[in-house]
């Protein structure tokens, strides 16, 4: 018998309090094989009211969608240190 399985969905109840964090959408896109080499970066952009960070590397990009910017930076900050890069693009 297995037990249930994390499918990287997350719930939050209704009641929750406002101005926490709500599910982020994640957005797995893979580049066409061009040859080239791909510089990874971490890029930072405010659209919408929403921040979304972007990381790029390993040929492929991964793109998630935050409410609050301190969410979004630190996200993006542990991937700064993952990636052992210099900076962060604020775009």
């Amino acid at each position: 018998m297995t037990g249930p399985s994390f499918d990287g969905t997350l719930m939050f109840s209704p009641d929750q309090e406002e101005g926490v964090a709500h599910p982020q959408r994640e957005n797995y896109e893979e580049f066409e094989p061009s040859g080239a080499a791909v510089e990874p970066r971490i890029e930072v952009v405010e659209a919408y009211g929403e921040w979304f960070v972007r990381v790029v590397g390993d040929d492929q990009q991964v793109c998630r969608q935050f409410e609050l910017e301190s969410i979004a930076l630190a996200y993006a900050e542990g991937q700064r240190r993952r990636l052992k890069l210099a900076a962060i693009v604020r775009l």
